[in-house]
């Protein structure tokens, strides 16, 4: 059930680095959510690349994750990077970048969901600082969250730390993921694991974990 290197071979135009590929340019200015040299896909390059063959025009443009990392033996993770605030309208977005994502990957190497469930995770690397409310902040911008006072604020931010806190203490005691953002939903239907990681994680539990 592994990738074989034929259909590797299709991504080899597309080789990047996790450092290029965590690349956010909508702030104003550069910044780079992990310095990895780790070689990895660009799959928005592929997804350009994919969609200009079946001649799709630039207003029906699907979505795609920022990378797709495969490893020796044969498990792929589909990486997305988010610097910002990932309100309600980014988590649909992310959600949309995950269909986009498997079914142009499904189409180009002939893999379905069967091989995703046992074969591929996927993993959001999030701004920590920018996304310290939760649940919510989470579910939406509602009116709840308006007209608060500072101090206010403060302490419903050190509360949801600790909820996130705890939350990760409990999930690593049953070795499960602590999963952000809805985006549990997404395993074992989708995905064998899904992983939401602070830039700190990331670099501690993946690309410290990964053997080139």
């Amino acid at each position: 059930m592994e990738i074989q290197d034929d259909k590797i071979g299709i991504f080899q135009n597309y080789l990047s680095t996790l450092k290029k590929t965590s690349l956010d340019k909508g702030s104003g200015q550069k910044k780079y959510m992990t310095e990895s040299e780790m070689p990895v896909v660009d799959f928005d390059k592929v997804k350009k690349a994919y969609v200009r063959e079946l001649g799709v025009k630039p207003k029906s443009m699907p979505c795609s994750s920022d990378a797709l990392h495969i490893g020796k033996d044969g498990n792929i993770s589909f990486i997305e990077f988010k610097n910002g605030k990932i309100n309600y309208m980014q988590r649909y977005n992310i959600h949309q970048k995950i269909y986009d994502s498997l079914l142009i990957f499904g189409d180009m190497t002939g893999k379905g969901l069967s091989f995703c469930r046992e074969h591929a995770d996927f993993i959001l690397v999030y701004n920590e600082m920018k996304n310290r409310e939760e649940e919510k902040g989470e579910t939406g911008e509602g009116e709840a969250g308006k007209g608060k006072s500072k101090g206010g604020e403060q302490r419903q931010i050190q509360e949801s730390d600790s909820r996130v806190a705890i939350g990760k203490y409990f999930s690593r005691k049953g070795k499960k993921n602590f999963v952000r953002f809805d985006l549990e939903k997404f395993e074992n239907f989708y995905f064998k694991n899904v992983f939401t990681f602070t830039e700190k994680e990331f670099e501690d539990e993946f690309v410290g974990g990964i053997t080139i």
